[in-house]
């Protein structure tokens, strides 16, 4: 498993990983928070800190006076519960990359001595659970490359000493069908990957709800939000995209 991030931001002191440089903002997705005590959120607000899967973007920064755009956007990747104590938080829309559509976002903010995260986690299968709601709801932050992404989940599945109890080969299915390219979401991307110019980060996370409906149109119908869907139907059928039309679908438009 690969990360984006390199020693000279963090340290450890006393079991904990601290921030080392001036100033740094981490971005998880809203819809990602939750109340663990009626469902099992990504992240949650846990004591004085946010309980987290540590898979998230995050911008390092000289000052905290310096503009957002100004520092590269970058990957946090370890595919863990995490427990992280920033200074101060807030809500905010925004449009953190030319690849990534707006979206409300919690902004967590940290000065250097800060605690990113604790050096020791609980061993856990809810921790598997979270994991696997944020691959579902398409809310894996962009820039892990995509043939890091099943090692992840398996690097999760090991640190939690939990067997899914299913072959690797519908891990792999489920990650080949959320991940479409990113300039055509009725393509999935393992069909372009490492052809031409494409780079194995180009490509973009579907929640269950648009894989569906760019899928087919039967596909679309039968799933929720059927406005939406219906929606994604006519411009599928209007624009005579080819659909992917599993072998009952046929036996039925027959």
């Amino acid at each position: 498993m690969t990360t984006a991030i390199s020693n000279e931001y963090f340290y450890k002191e006393n079991d904990t990983i601290k921030l080392n440089v001036p100033y740094a903002e981490i971005y998880i997705p809203y819809d990602l928070f939750g109340d663990p005590e009626k469902e099992s959120p990504v992240a949650y607000f846990y004591g004085d800190g946010i309980r987290t899967i540590g898979l998230f973007n995050m911008r390092f920064y000289k000052s905290e006076d310096d503009d957002r755009d100004s520092a590269k956007l970058r990957t946090f990747c370890y595919p863990n519960n995490i427990d992280t104590y920033p200074f101060e938080w807030e809500i905010l829309t925004l449009k953190l990359s030319e690849d990534l559509e707006p979206d409300k976002y919690y902004v967590l903010k940290y000065r250097k001595g800060d605690i990113v995260m604790n050096d020791l986690v609980k061993m856990s299968s809810k921790n598997c659970e979270r994991f696997l709601n944020l691959l579902i709801k398409g809310k894996l932050p962009t820039g892990i490359p995509y043939t890091d992404l099943l090692f992840s989940w398996i690097k999760n599945l090991e640190i939690n000493d939990v067997n899914p109890g299913v072959p690797s080969l519908i891990m792999q299915f489920i990650i080949s069908e959320n991940c479409r390219s990113k300039d055509n979401p009725m393509l999935q991307f393992r069909k372009v990957a490492g052809k031409g110019n494409v780079k194995m980060t180009d490509y973009k996370v579907y929640n269950m709800v648009n894989v569906a409906s760019h899928t087919s149109v039967m596909a679309a119908l039968t799933f929720e939000r059927f406005g939406d869907m219906l929606t994604s139907a006519l411009n599928m059928t209007k624009s005579g995209v080819k659909q992917n039309k599993s072998p009952l679908e046929k036996v039925l438009s027959l």
